[in-house]
């Protein structure tokens, strides 16, 4: 009898605890049902599900293969790749699957979360309100909205996987405990690299909640000297230090090769490193209050001291305060450099594209700063008289705020254009908005839409080549030859290394009857091209033999005879040389044209 009343007590126990849970997922699924309605967006989703036929065809040898090889998107993570393939085996080609898997996986790691804290950090209370936060938070729209924003949620998932694991390492040491964390580590890096802190989290989780610095960690008894306390705590480690580097290597090489990667020459280390202090500070803002919120945030412009000046002085002054008071709270330790830590590999040291935040990489970055608002908010608490009243009314007070913040949010991913739309009406000279709502438009044939917002953006940074490419075409499509090469000049003078402005030049020049200079642009495209990647084939060879014969006789006077060997290059290289054919050629554009050209085996004559 005793034990049959001390079973339904634990189950009892069990139930009361996992409820808050069960709330958090229901209010969830609440904000983020409409999900299932939702189209794909011209973000990146074209690149890694639309257009990429070795995702929409499924699993298959060749394509596991090519998951586990490729650093297309311009990172190396096989285990995104391949959700989205087992995507595709269970919903097909649709955007409802994905969307479907975004959010269940969102449901998973604020499950993870919860139980994370719930054994490891503190009380139920404490955990429901970091989870809850976390699961709800506007800041979380972005990676779970967006079917390309697969990799951060499926890394996350990996990373509180870890974390439990080592949970239970620290509970019982010993290598075989450890080889989980490893194992979801190396996971999480094939999902996306953004995990390689990791270590330095464990050991931060060390300070606090395991206190393994106050019992010498692996080794029994107290040990007075720092460093003596800290060495096995590092050395248990190494191993994920090592993979670690591994991770960064690959990374690096994956977005030098997709030429992601910005330059000291674009973005000198002054200005770069006011753009890391002043994101730090934006970041911290948006923790608080996110809005508002947007799919790009342009670069600011620094024309000052001031802004890096304050950003600085509030981390510093914020860290220190910490630092000090850390001492005896040890949760605002962990906590403010889980934030700090967790975000370095996106913060902008290395910087990736013309982009100055994004919401995504808030994932697991926000988890720090939820527990030092939340663990702090608790011991706040625990010092009111009616104690119980304000345990109730802080969450639903937060709820309150940050559901409907989160609601509105998910309806901007609609689509592109209401994505786009809303960035414009948010933020201001956002070049990546015009841009992007430019293609959109231009999709549905709405040209002359698609002609103002590409020169908008054009005209916002007037130093960035594509925009100006982006213009042209547009331009190409709606009959304005004239214009479209003046949009296609100014490309060139900023980007005279780029082969594909000179094709798009030359396509202009065949337009305007004028073949001998549209095949000096073309050849200085495909010299351009060969001098940047080794190109072979019949027909370009075929192609250089006629230009070169036409060059001959052009130099000799004999124009007829010029003008023939012209021509016939001109129709191996572009085939179709009428108006509207070559309206077609810019449209499939460089890319496609430049493979047509040194890939047809056959039919060089």
């Amino acid at each position: 009898m005793a034990d049959e009343v001390r079973s339904r007590s634990e189950i009892d126990g069990r139930l009361k605890s996992f409820l808050p849970l069960i709330t958090i997922l229901l209010m969830t699924l609440a904000v983020y049902g409409c999900l299932s309605g939702f189209d794909f967006v011209t973000v990146d989703d074209p690149l890694y599900v639309v257009n990429n036929e070795r995702v929409r065809s499924g699993f298959s040898p060749g394509n596991v293969a090519w998951a586990f090889q490729t650093m297309e998107a311009e990172f190396w993570h096989p285990l995104t790749w391949l959700s989205f393939m087992l995507d595709t085996e269970i919903y097909g080609t649709g955007p409802r699957g994905y969307h479907l898997t975004n959010l269940l996986l969102h449901l998973i790691n604020s499950a993870l979360l919860f139980i994370f804290c719930r054994r490891c950090l503190g009380g139920l209370w404490e955990s429901w309100l970091v989870a809850g936060l976390f699961a709800l938070h506007p800041l979380h729209v972005e990676p779970v909205a967006w079917v390309s924003g697969r990799k951060e949620i499926l890394c996350a998932c990996f990373w509180l996987l870890a974390l439990l694991a080592y949970e239970r390492h620290v509970r019982r040491p010993g290598w075989r405990r450890f080889i989980p964390v490893m194992v979801f580590f190396v996971l999480g890096m094939m999902a996306k690299p953004m995990i390689v802190t990791l270590p330095f989290l464990l050991l931060l989780l060390d300070y606090w909640p395991y206190r393994r610095d106050r019992n010498g960690g692996p080794v029994t008894g107290w040990i007075k000297s720092p460093w003596r306390r800290w060495r096995p705590l590092v050395a248990e480690k190494i191993p994920l230090f090592l993979f670690a580097a591994a991770g960064m290597a690959v990374a690096m090489i994956a977005q030098q090769r997709g030429g992601g990667l910005v330059s000291t020459m674009d973005l000198p280390p002054a200005s770069r490193a006011f753009q890391v202090l002043a994101a730090y500070a934006v970041y911290l803002k948006k923790s608080v209050w996110p809005a508002p919120m947007a799919v790009f945030y342009p670069q600011p412009a620094f024309t000052g001291c001031g802004m890096a000046a304050a950003a600085t002085g509030i981390l510093l002054a914020v860290t220190v305060m910490i630092v000090r008071i850390g001492r005896h709270r040890r949760y605002l330790f962990t906590g403010w450099f889980w934030f700090l830590g967790t975000l370095v590999p996106v913060i902008g040291i290395v910087k990736v594209g013309d982009f100055f935040i994004a919401d995504r990489y808030m994932y697991m970055p926000l988890a720090g700063i939820l527990i030092v608002i939340v663990f702090s908010l608790k011991a706040m608490i625990d010092k009111l008289v009616r104690r119980r009243t304000w345990l109730t009314i802080v969450p639903v007070l937060l709820a309150g705020i940050y559901a409907p913040l989160t609601w509105a949010q998910v309806q901007t991913w609609r689509d592109s254009e209401t994505l786009y739309r809303h960035a414009l009406a948010v933020t201001g000279d956002n070049f990546l908005a015009h841009h992007a709502l430019g293609h959109t438009l231009a999709m549905r044939n709405d040209m002359t839409g698609a002609i103002d917002h590409f020169y908008r953006a054009a005209v916002t940074r007037p130093d960035k080549a594509p925009l100006w490419v982006s213009l042209g075409k547009a331009l190409v499509l709606d009959d304005q030859w004239q214009p479209a090469e003046q949009a296609f000049w100014r490309a060139a003078r900023l980007a005279p290394d780029r082969p594909a402005v000179w094709f798009y030049l030359g396509c202009v020049r065949i337009v305007q009857q004028d073949s001998r200079m549209a095949l000096n642009f073309l050849a200085d495209s495909l010299v351009m091209a060969r001098e940047q990647n080794p190109l072979a084939g019949p027909v370009y060879a075929k192609l250089m033999d006629f230009y070169e014969n036409g060059l001959y006789y052009d130099e000799q006077g004999q124009w007829p005879l010029a003008g023939s060997y012209y021509l016939k290059a001109l129709a191996l290289a572009c085939g179709d040389l009428s108006r509207r054919g070559i309206t077609r050629l810019v449209v499939d554009g460089y890319d496609q044209w430049l493979k047509g050209v040194t890939g047809i085996q056959e039919g060089a004559d």
